[in-house]
């Protein structure tokens, strides 16, 4: 890819960076459908393998956010984490894991969002041995009688005839 950014920096009219521009696009769009059909594959065969660490929350969201704020950026959104997610403590989890959960939540809070909404990041202790992480948008809401289809896999809820890229399997293998 480094060698396309600087064939469309340099060499190339408007008209063509935009078409390596929408190649790219549709580059990574394939390779993040591709991954999550195989990571669901191995979630149904029970051979993923989870690699279980001490992961500190707080470094984890920083992440995420830091990987989305383009995204929102090109759609005018602005993305908020309150400051109760910086200061939490180590959980036991598998860091790629629990990352891609909340990237996948994240870029669903950003995609489905209106142009110049918001997206919001809570997080709570709720006792000893659980903690909650919310995402939360000014987006138009999914209606009652499809929120038990939210999980279902390559069900995108009418989205598949808009202009939002998805593949409509993040929220089932997030949630598996």
């Amino acid at each position: 890819f480094g060698r396309i950014r600087e064939l469309t920096a340099s060499s190339l009219g408007r008209e063509q960076r935009g078409a390596v521009h929408r190649f790219v696009r549709g580059g990574r769009h394939l390779m993040t459908w591709l991954n999550d059909v195989l990571d669901g594959a191995r979630i149904v065969s029970g051979e993923l393998a989870l690699a279980v660490e001490h992961v500190w929350v707080g470094d984890v969201i920083g992440e995420c956010l830091t990987l989305s704020q383009p995204n929102a950026a090109e759609r005018k959104i602005e993305l908020v984490a309150e400051p109760s997610c910086a200061d939490l403590p180590a959980v036991r989890a598998d860091r790629d894991r629990f990352k891609q959960v909340l990237l996948n939540i994240l870029s669903n809070a950003i995609k489905y969002n209106r142009e110049d909404g918001k997206v919001t990041l809570t997080c709570a202790l709720e006792d000893d041995a659980k903690m909650r992480i919310s995402v939360t948008d000014t987006g138009r809401g999914i209606a009652e009688e499809h929120h038990g289809k939210v999980f279902l896999p390559f069900n995108r809820l009418g989205a598949e005839s808009s202009d939002i890229e998805g593949t409509g399997i993040g929220l089932t293998i997030t949630k598996q």
